[in-house]
């Protein structure tokens, strides 16, 4: 068996553990350690659920996420119900900066605008409506207006990354220009990947964040 047919293995498997995928509707397929998925589910929430179980997997490299969202007919709704349904979302969020998010849908697909001081009000206000029934796709264009100086941000970044276990500091570099964070160096996974980029997004200020870092399989790897 090729370490490609490997990880397709360890990959479907782990969706298959996923308890609200059904395996049948989603193909899976790996080349040079990143994973194309395809297929049809029935929710948006469903599409970002195998995608975060495919990063997930060790050895995974990279992920593109071809899923297609075909809701059933239980769950049509049209435009204007999301629309409602997704500023009540907003504006009954414990975060109060919610409330300014304007929301446009069409044909399913949403669109968020407007503009935070912090990103995770930008990342908390995609997933406030990306599980709403009928949705097809978010478009996130929500800026985040940095309150910080750049020395003060890459301080406090590189101080998460010390104090995260699971994130090797030595190994990560940063690299800040205004509101715009650069990690560059290696990790041993995906999820530690996603781990320091998740951290850069969590300083105040940010408004970017190009994650360079290079995923390397350890040699001890089952793969």
């Amino acid at each position: 068996m090729t370490r490609d047919q490997q990880l397709q293995e360890l990959v479907m498997a782990e969706l298959g553990f996923t308890p609200d995928l059904n395996l049948a509707q989603i193909g899976v397929t790996a080349t040079s350690d990143v994973v194309t998925l395809t297929g049809t589910v029935n929710t948006f929430a469903q599409k970002l659920e195998a995608l975060e179980a495919t990063q997930r997997v060790d050895g995974v490299g990279g992920v593109v996420n071809r899923l297609y969202v075909r809701p059933v007919a239980l769950h049509q709704r049209t435009d204007a119900e999301i629309t409602q349904a997704a500023l009540d979302r907003l504006i009954w969020s414990w975060i109060k900066a919610l409330k300014t998010v304007t929301v446009k849908v069409e044909q399913g697909w949403m669109t968020l605008d407007g503009d935070l001081t912090w990103d995770y009000q930008r990342r908390a206000a995609h997933d406030a409506v990306a599980c709403l029934i009928g949705v097809r796709g978010v478009t996130n264009r929500i800026t985040v207006t940095p309150a910080t100086t750049p020395d003060q941000v890459e301080s406090s970044l590189k101080n998460a990354f010390i104090r995260r276990s699971e994130q090797d500091a030595r190994q990560v570099m940063v690299a800040v220009s205004g509101g715009q964070v650069t990690l560059s160096g290696q990790t041993s996974s995906w999820a530690q990947r996603e781990h320091a980029a998740h951290a850069a997004w969590s300083a105040m200020g940010v408004t970017e964040v190009n994650n360079h870092i290079k995923v390397t399989v350890p040699a001890w790897s089952t793969l």
